[in-house]
């Protein structure tokens, strides 16, 4: 049988830098519509209730996060004439493609039991299809190479290619819904119209991206690690101090976020009076990143990736607080506070998938486990979580405080609820996060660097190339 990987020490070319930038950018448009606007679109254009679509939101992601480490412990189980992930990324993004589609086209149920039922029903195949796609995909730089700095490279490159896209998603998503929309103003024909764009996005994409053959890594060490038992695995996991308070701290600021972004549509409509807004704000949110993306690999060498994840969370809280505290009364004012964000939340995601490994690297130089896969999907599952949370939590508010689905206008107890919504709350979310954070997370870039050099010794890593 003729295997399609590469040899261990085969360097990774430009070539495949290339294709590997391409192959990550299709996913965030359908990501944006998934995350951002989700909320708007089952209470507005689908016509379900907001405590509905709230516990819908909260329900689905919990499974979704708890799926993500029964990903890992798969991939890293597996072993085909393919690799490990590309089998996986094809497949998810294919997946993925389908439900975006689904998710956003009414097949024509009438009923609003009937709507949520299938609701329900695309957007966990979406988010199930996505821990396919993605977690194989923050896995992947593993399986290319085995050097860390040449790893934090990769993900800074992936993370280009998906600001580059979430960008030119976060400009033509409203004028793409409008136009498939049409002069009748069709908002559901606009949704699924657009959709079908992220979902032909997701399909190219993919297959470029499954394109990139991985490495032999399991013949070079001669196939001689054994597999841990899943038991073990988890263990190691929850023993990993570093990682849980990292993971938590990601959790909280991801509430913070998620609730943030939700709103943002709702905060757009009824406070700032215009949807529009919506355009520059998503840019800056999901477009300024790359300025991270392009920064982390010198940055994490001169300071470590510790100092920036806290400077992170510290831009974070200063752009959404300013915010809060400006009113967002002036729009160059607004926009440069949430370049700043934007930014700051930029290198905090460039840097999670690095920080997953090194934890990972921990726990494999205390414990001879290696279980990568496990790390990196097992921290999202609080990130997901967080996400339904989030969506949980802003539904219940809007029906609490009592939000009219398309009203022209809205109570001053709803206004003044999505501004705290859409500012100051993902500003506390990340001073807590900061402090449990600096509290938890005490491992440096130095005694990373001697851990894997000390496995490289003892054959049991793969090593560093110098």
């Amino acid at each position: 049988m003729k295997n399609h990987m590469l040899l261990a020490n085969t360097k990774v070319s430009l070539p495949e830098k290339v294709r590997w930038i391409i192959g990550c950018s299709g996913f965030p448009y359908a990501v944006l519509m998934f995350s951002g606007v989700i909320m708007y679109y089952f209470t507005d254009v689908l016509g379900i209730g907001a405590a509905a679509a709230g516990t819908l939101l909260l329900v689905a992601r919990i499974w979704d996060g708890i799926n993500d480490p029964m990903m890992g412990a798969i991939v890293d189980r597996t072993y085909t004439r393919w690799g490990k992930c590309r089998p996986y990324i094809l497949a998810g993004g294919i997946l993925m493609a389908i439900f975006v589609v689904l998710l956003f086209t009414n097949p024509g149920i009438v009923s609003e039991g009937g709507k949520l039922a299938w609701a329900y029903f695309t957007y966990i195949g979406f988010g199930m299809s996505y821990t396919v796609f993605a977690m194989s995909m923050k896995v992947f730089p593993t399986r290319l190479t085995q050097d860390r700095h040449e790893i934090t490279a990769l993900s800074s490159l992936s993370f280009i290619g998906t600001s580059i896209c979430s960008a030119f998603a976060a400009l033509s998503l409203m004028p793409f819904i409008t136009k498939f929309a049409g002069e009748e103003g069709n908002m559901a024909r606009g949704y699924s119209g657009v959709s079908l764009v992220a979902g032909g996005l997701l399909l190219v994409t993919a297959v470029i991206l499954a394109t990139i053959r991985e490495r032999d890594f399991e013949a070079a060490e001669g196939n001689k690690k054994e597999k841990a038992p899943i038991v073990d695995s988890i263990k190691a996991l929850l023993r990993n101090r570093p990682f849980l308070g990292f993971s938590i701290a990601t959790a909280i600021v991801y509430i913070g976020y998620y609730l943030a972004a939700s709103t943002l549509m709702y905060y757009c409509i009824y406070n700032l009076g215009n949807a529009d807004y919506y355009t520059p704000l998503t840019f800056v949110d999901y477009g300024t990143p790359i300025v991270a993306a392009l920064a982390i690999p010198p940055l994490t060498k001169k300071f470590g990736k510790r100092n920036i994840v806290i400077a992170a969370f510290m831009g974070i809280a200063l752009g959404y607080g300013l915010r809060y505290l400006t009113g967002d009364r002036n729009v160059v004012i607004m926009v440069g506070l949430a370049t700043i964000a934007g930014i700051s939340i930029g290198f905090w995601n460039v840097i999670f998938t690095p920080l997953s490994l090194d934890c990972a690297l921990y726990t494999e130089y205390q414990t001879g486990l290696k279980v990568d896969a496990l790390f990196v999907t097992a921290f999202t599952l609080l990130t997901k979580v967080a996400s339904g949370v989030a969506g949980a939590v802003l539904g219940f508010i809007l029906d609490g405080v009592g939000y009219v689905q398309n009203a022209a206008e809205q109570t001053e107890l709803v206004l003044r609820t999505l501004r705290i919504c859409a500012t100051i709350g993902a500003a506390a979310a990340a001073i807590v996060a900061l402090v449990i954070f600096i509290l938890t997370y005490t491992l440096k870039d130095e005694d990373l660097e001697r851990m894997n050099h000390e496995l490289h010794a003892l054959g049991i890593a793969p090593g560093i190339e110098e």
